[in-house]
């Protein structure tokens, strides 16, 4: 879309070197704003999806060169941080269901995500918030009963189907074997189960996953006779192989049966969301295996949450006071600010980089982000991982 506008008005084209994507669609709009152009706008339409994951200057750039209406849809929750009145006071239609999952096990992402089982609760929505995000909301003695409304794509699953189920792991066990135990526990419930319709998330950023990954796709090979599709060598989602993931390959896609892994419930905000998004991939049943570094009374206080929720429907949790709502911010841990010669170094530990490779993707992305006033983690990771790919015959 950048470049066919930047094609129709003839003006500059900047790559992606050139500087951040909201710093080129600013720049093409003072561009074609100095033209004075007078012709046939490039669109009558344009509709825009996923638009959280846009710069608002790509929205404006899209409005500039539209003749008609620009159409955009997002989703104003799909970070659980993010303030969400302005998104929704600007919108003219507000959907609030969603169809890809089970609503029990959506209220037990967003109760994981925004730790509301935990004390102090990690996010807090206003009422007018919680209308917007599709909860029915009531307060009684001190608790908040937190409900959604049913769907029909969902009306012929039992009550008391458990969409969602915990799962431990101490220190000694294997956890290959405990992905096996749960796989064999859904073929148990669901006999005509294939390996595509299975994907696991770690969770983590550590190195150790890799490890665990390869250890895992020689157990399901060995146990199951499945073959594995590991997202983040090959790129793509292969829908008839058994798939396993990091956070950063996952995103987007769904699947029946999701199972996440963590070492531990970490406060950091991306963790959190990531947690969030992640168990919200599947339409059938959700899996979450903690590590035991994980608070054994947090364990339990989420653990009797869900079945509560699994029994009645509702959520029922407690109201945060004043104080603790005002300083909720305080209360997330923020990430850890490693720099990115660190976060290259770690990245490229193990996989034969020369230090030409290293020096060099430290040199593309700090260029890349010298533009940019706020980002995390995840998106940093996401570009060495990209110029990893881009240069490592260096």
């Amino acid at each position: 879309m950048y470049r066919y506008i930047c094609h129709y008005y003839d003006i500059p084209f900047g790559t992606f070197s050139s500087g951040t994507f909201e710093w080129l669609c600013n720049k093409a709009i003072d561009d074609i704003k100095a033209k004075r152009w007078d012709k046939e706008k490039a669109f009558d339409y344009i509709f825009i999806d996923e638009s959280q994951d846009f710069p608002q200057s790509f929205i404006e750039l899209c409005e500039l060169v539209t003749e008609k209406k620009v159409f955009i849809a997002g989703d104003v929750f799909q970070n659980i941080f993010r303030p969400i009145a302005d998104n929704v006071n600007r919108a003219d239609m507000v959907l609030k269901k969603c169809y890809r999952t089970d609503p029990k096990n959506l209220m037990f992402s967003h109760a994981l995500g925004m730790g509301l089982y935990e004390k102090p609760v990690l996010r807090w929505l206003k009422n007018p918030e919680w209308d917007a995000c599709g909860y029915n909301h009531r307060e009684l003695n001190g608790r908040v009963h937190l409900s959604r409304d049913p769907l029909r794509r969902f009306e012929d699953i039992p009550q008391d189907f458990k969409s969602t189920s915990l799962h431990g792991v101490d220190g000694d066990d294997d956890l290959c074997n405990k992905f096996i135990e749960i796989i064999n526990g859904i073929k148990t419930r669901h006999p005509t189960l294939t390996q595509g319709d299975v994907a696991v998330i770690f969770l983590d950023t550590e190195r150790y996953i890799y490890d665990e990954v390869s250890k895992l796709v020689r157990k399901v090979k060995s146990s199951l006779g499945w073959d594995s599709n590991v997202s983040f060598e090959s790129k793509s989602r292969q829908a008839n192989k058994f798939f396993i993931s990091n956070i950063n390959n996952a995103k987007g896609l769904e699947f029946p049966f999701v199972i996440c892994f963590a070492k531990n419930l970490s406060r950091s905000s991306s963790f959190r969301n990531a947690l969030y998004t992640m168990m919200a991939r599947s339409f059938l049943e959700s899996h979450l295996i903690l590590g035991n570094a994980t608070d054994k009374v947090v364990l339990q206080n989420i653990n009797d949450g869900l079945d509560f929720l699994t029994k009645n429907n509702y959520m029922d949790v407690r109201l945060p006071t004043q104080e603790e709502i005002e300083k909720q911010k305080d209360f997330i841990v923020l990430d850890e600010a490693l720099s990115l010669e660190t976060l290259v170094r770690k990245y490229c530990s193990g996989r034969k980089s020369t230090p030409r490779l290293i020096a060099k993707i430290i040199s593309r992305v700090s260029a890349m982000l010298s533009e940019i006033d706020d980002y995390d983690t995840e998106y940093v990771l996401g570009l060495i991982e990209l110029e990893y790919q881009r240069n490592k015959v260096l």
